[in-house]
């Protein structure tokens, strides 16, 4: 499997569900709203028993 981190959520969700790894996500939000988030990333992964655990937060990528 190739490293997750920084993937799209979808992205990693799909890679997972190709080897047959069942995926918890956890939401990271700020204090504050991030303006013009328009998308969710993966900052961790961790191996747990039951799978693989996503840590994924909001992120701006489209900067206009």
């Amino acid at each position: 499997m190739r490293d997750l981190l920084g993937l799209p959520l979808d992205e990693a969700l799909r890679e997972l569900e190709a080897e047959g790894i069942a995926a918890k996500v956890v939401e990271y939000k700020a204090k504050r709203e991030l303006e013009g988030a328009d998308d969710w990333r993966v900052l961790r992964a961790k191996k747990t028993p039951e799978g693989m655990e996503l840590v994924v937060s909001a992120f701006c990528t489209v900067i206009s």
